[in-house]
């Protein structure tokens, strides 16, 4: 699917038009294919993979009944201003081809509006509704806001979004250089959408320039993992202790930054979406594409390119550059991707990956590829 944009120019502020490519035309419906075939589900059936669309579907139309019928009772509406949403589906996989569309509007608007939730029918009990609000609080409160240069910025946790953070803290005038060595608060200084009244995010939200960074999401699972188990202490007691303990036989007294990533993954397969951390959470819940209409997405395999064009759109000072990569990181390259998935039991990644397909089809990234020949390589 290729998106129209406006790219680089040697003057800042003067963009000329250029295209961004997101990923292939009918790559999300291959990639469904692809998850049916693996659970030996026929593509003209029902499948768990369809589950997080439902879902989506069910969360929306809970949170418009709840936001009516407080309407009715003359109640304060609850601060989540974001839009209605375009109802989230499977695309239509008998056609080849998906529309050109800015951002993901294209796969987010597959449905016909007849089929979209307006007037939705209430819940039949109040989960849905409580999933619905704790959908749209996560979205707002990872949406930083710049009023001084007018822009959106939805951070993903492992996909560059320190960098991004410093340079807003720049920005604002909270931090001297995107390049100090500093441990960073990575909310204080920060505005964050959530912060705001319904009337002053819905002004934003029309009328700012809206973006996100994504990640192959595997590559980010890998990375928050090798990060959060092998580096900080906070993230080993708190979460590995109890992974250790809730998925090996003999968990001994473990201090939990031993943790393997077959137990990692287990670990991600058995936790609700809702309730997750951030750094492992789906990029679709943290920042609910289908909802907010973003004009960029920048990917990790573009980071340095895709930066610049994001400080050009937004007009930043010329002394304001992306942040270069820190002599002590350790990248997740292709080959420590294929060590790690070839040594997990292959059925425990096929299980996984319906909860993060919104994030495979939507960002047109491939399936990890896990089979007997490849690992073999």
């Amino acid at each position: 699917m290729e998106v129209p944009e406006r790219g680089r120019s040697a003057v800042r502020g003067q963009p000329q038009p250029r295209t961004h490519r997101l990923g292939s035309e009918g790559a999300p419906c291959q990639l469904l294919g692809q998850v049916r075939r693996i659970e030996g589900v026929s593509p003209s059936s029902g499948s768990r993979v369809e589950e997080p669309f439902r879902r989506e579907r069910q969360r929306h139309a809970a949170a418009a009944t709840l936001e009516a019928k407080e309407e009715e009772e003359g109640a304060a509406p609850a601060r989540t201003g974001l839009p209605a949403p375009a109802e989230p589906s499977l695309p239509d996989c008998r056609s080849s081809r998906l529309p050109r569309k800015r951002g993901t509007s294209g796969p987010c608007l597959r449905l016909p509006s007849r089929l979209r939730w307006r007037n939705p029918p209430p819940p039949a009990s109040p989960a849905p509704l409580l999933s619905a609000w704790k959908a749209r609080r996560t979205a707002l409160k990872h949406i930083l806001v710049s009023d001084k240069h007018r822009f959106l910025y939805c951070y993903v946790p492992k996909v560059a979004c320190s960098n991004w953070k410093r340079i807003l803290k720049v920005l604002d005038g909270a931090l001297e250089s995107v390049n100090m060595k500093l441990k960073m608060d990575h909310k204080r200084d920060l505005l964050f959408l959530s912060d705001m009244k319904p009337d002053e995010i819905r002004y934003r939200l029309k009328h700012y320039f809206k973006f996100i960074f994504v990640r192959d999401p595997m590559e980010r699972l890998l990375s928050a993992y090798r990060n959060k188990f092998g580096e900080i202490k906070e993230y080993q007691l708190k979460y590995g202790v109890e992974i250790v303990k809730r998925y090996r036989k003999n968990p001994g007294k473990s201090t939990g930054d031993d943790v393997t990533f077959s137990e990692f993954l287990q670990y991600l397969l058995d936790e609700e979406v809702e309730r997750m951390n951030e750094h492992w959470m789906p990029i679709y819940n943290l920042c609910q594409p289908c909802a907010v209409r973003y004009d960029f997405i920048g990917s990790y395999e573009r980071l340095n390119e895709d930066a610049n064009y994001i400080l050009e759109r937004v007009q930043a000072p010329s002394f304001i550059h992306f942040p270069e990569r820190q002599s002590w990181y350790k990248p997740v390259t292709p080959e420590t991707l294929h060590y790690f998935l070839c040594n997990t039991p292959r059925g425990l990644v096929k299980e996984l990956l319906p909860k993060y397909i919104l994030d495979f089809s939507l960002f047109a990234y491939p399936l990890p590829n896990v089979t007997s020949e490849f690992c073999r390589q």
